[in-house]
């Protein structure tokens, strides 16, 4: 594990912008403490995120509820490997509303899940950035 990190996962001295947008002792419980593992899983997680993100929006603008559903789930399921929470929840209301009434998907409103996608992008450059792999 790197030295000298404190709950924000920041390096000692360096002032956060922001509060965490994961569970820094879940997500390193998961990683059994690893370092290199945690910034392994951030670096593929933060690859992912855009094309999932771009697919999730342009499933919505066709009004395709199902491939909706199934890319909420997908994220969904990468938010939880890092214990992303608030990214979590706002697919899980995606991918509900996606199956519980897709002939009204237009209406889904994507606000919290832009705030989350937002907060952990600029919390993985930060992150990334302070801790690198050792």
């Amino acid at each position: 594990m790197a030295e000298n990190m404190d709950t924000t996962g920041m390096t000692a001295g360096a002032a956060p912008a922001m509060a965490l947008p994961i569970d820094l002792a879940q997500f390193r419980e998961i990683t059994g403490g690893s370092a290199e593992l945690e910034h392994a899983i951030l670096v593929d997680f933060r690859d992912s995120l855009r094309p999932d993100e771009e697919e999730l929006r342009a499933m919505l603008a066709r009004g395709d509820a199902a491939a909706l559903a199934r890319c909420a789930h997908r994220i969904k399921g990468a938010g939880r490997v890092i214990a992303a929470q608030e990214l979590v929840a706002a697919c899980e209301a995606i991918e509900a509303a996606a199956k519980n009434a897709p002939q009204s998907i237009a209406a889904i409103d994507l606000a919290a899940f832009n705030r989350a996608v937002a907060r952990m992008r600029i919390w993985l450059t930060q992150r990334l950035e302070a801790a690198p792999p050792s």
